[in-house]
């Protein structure tokens, strides 16, 4: 079922868009990186749609994430 993503996963989202990584988005929210992964993975299970992947160079977003970037920012 598709739900709406809570503003704590979005908040992680918007962190691992700018940073590139779990744990400097991680560190950036004073989080623990296993938190950050989980509410990622949470908000991707809420929209049933991947929004990173992964690369040599970090994180890479989807053109899902960067499409929901700006609304997310707006929020914010």
């Amino acid at each position: 079922m598709r739900r709406e993503p809570t503003w704590d996963e979005q908040r992680a989202f918007l962190a691992v868009f700018d940073t590139g990584s779990l744990s400097a988005a991680a560190r950036s929210l004073s989080l623990s990186q296993p938190t950050v992964r989980v509410r990622i993975e949470a908000m991707e299970a809420a929209l049933q749609a991947v929004l990173f992947t992964r690369s040599s160079n970090g994180l890479v977003p989807t053109p899902r994430a960067r499409a929901m970037a700006v609304p997310a920012r707006a929020m914010a």
